[in-house]
């Protein structure tokens, strides 16, 4: 008697975990790569392509400074600060960036920095004391920017990240801006997570490439003169795959880290290291996206369906709509062309002709017919559908019709 209760109760299990989607990690291929986790996903739609070990949260260290750069960023959109602004640095900032055995970027309180040059200074050579600058800018003190990262990181489905670093250091480096900072505490996030951040960046602000593809930039010496400094990312000018940023982190005891911005088969990418052995995570990256060029291949789904309006002046009141844009697609290079499986929802229940092909008519959340081919970043794709042409309504007696015997 309970041995079929249990039968079904699995079976029932088995079928929400399958039909889930993005809950469920299910990348195309997983990379051969020495990082303790990686991830590669299409830069616009979100969709995962390959990925290892994933969803564990690890150091990120200067992975960090991408929320402070989205945040200046943020303000910057809003009209909270410009580029070309001028900023003073704190005297306990300036001091912190003169310790060499934290910094690598020298601040002064005798003069300012655009933000342009803090973001810069923070995404090129990963000044620690840049970042720390833009965190106050933006939230007023180190502890109030840790609040408002949390927040951020909350918003986009980010749960209890519990940031305690705007530079990606440790909190035992960090005890002069809060005596009570654990020391062992540091910013974790699983590869996924970054990809989350890394992808929300570059759809909303895509030109921070302008920064992250420079190799180097001039940037104020103490002394008045410019100085150079330069991009700790080794793949610029050198990947195959015209890598544009974007950046990197190194942690204190669990390896390196990379964030990268590619293209390959006709689309942009982003790829995401963590914990890597030393420079292994540029090797790392540049495995990744060979593996994606040699294992998938893409297309781009632009269905075709039909409605019925009772009152079109079409055969039999048939409406043919088409998907307002394509949706790209990675699949395997030994599968199938993907199939989409979901039906489309009609936005108005009894739609009535005229129609012009400005309206929408339906809209579709997709799932693809290859489970592998079904996991999305945050949420899986919707399409939306139009007519194909303008669509006249019919007189009355057809109607009247099609209403009373269909």
């Amino acid at each position: 008697m309970f041995k079929p209760l249990k039968l079904l109760i699995t079976s029932l299990v088995g079928f929400l975990l399958l039909s889930s989607g993005s809950a469920i990690s299910a990348a195309i291929f997983q990379p051969t790569i020495e990082s303790q986790a990686g991830i590669t996903i299409d830069a616009q739609t979100g969709q995962v392509i390959a990925s290892k070990n994933d969803q564990e949260r690890l150091p990120i260290a200067s992975i960090s400074k991408l929320i402070v750069i989205y945040l200046v960023e943020q303000a910057i959109k809003d009209g909270k600060l410009t580029a070309d602004q001028p900023v003073k640095v704190s005297a306990q900032i300036a001091s912190f960036s003169q310790d060499a055995s934290v910094a690598n970027v020298t601040l002064s309180t005798d003069r300012t920095y655009t933000v342009h040059e803090l973001e810069t200074a923070a995404l090129l050579p990963s000044a620690n004391g840049a970042a720390m600058a833009l965190a106050e800018l933006v939230a007023g003190s180190q502890n109030a920017y840790y609040q408002t990262a949390n927040q951020l990181l909350d918003s986009w489905g980010i749960k209890d990240s519990h940031w305690v670093s705007a530079s990606g250091l440790k909190g035992s480096y960090l005890t002069a801006f809060d005596s009570n900072q654990d020391g062992d505490a540091e910013n974790k996030l699983s590869a996924r997570e970054v990809a989350i951040i890394s992808q929300k960046l570059l759809l909303d602000y895509p030109d921070i490439l302008s920064i992250t593809q420079q190799k180097t930039a001039s940037f104020p010496g103490i002394d008045g003169n410019m100085t150079t400094i330069s991009n700790t990312d080794e793949l610029l000018g050198v990947s195959k795959y015209n890598l544009q940023g974007l950046k990197t982190g190194h942690t204190e005891n669990n390896g390196v880290n990379f964030v990268g911005y590619a293209h390959v088969n006709g689309r942009a990418v982003i790829t995401v290291t963590l914990n890597a052995p030393e420079k292994k995570n540029f090797s790392d990256t540049e495995a990744m996206l060979d593996s994606t060029a040699q294992l998938t291949k893409v297309t781009n789904l632009k269905p075709k369906s039909t409605i019925t309006v009772l009152n079109a002046q079409t055969k039999k009141g048939v409406v043919n709509i088409t998907a307002k844009k394509a949706l790209p697609i990675f699949y395997s290079v030994s599968g199938h062309i993907p199939k989409i499986t979901s039906k489309i929802q009609q936005t108005t229940k009894n739609q009535q002709a005229p129609i012009q092909t400005s309206t929408l008519l339906a809209k579709q959340t997709v799932t693809l017919d290859i489970n592998d081919l079904n996991d999305y970043l945050t949420q899986k794709p919707s399409l939306t559908y139009y007519a194909d042409k303008p669509v006249q309504k019919t007189n009355f007696l057809v109607t009247w019709y099609r209403t009373t015997f269909n």
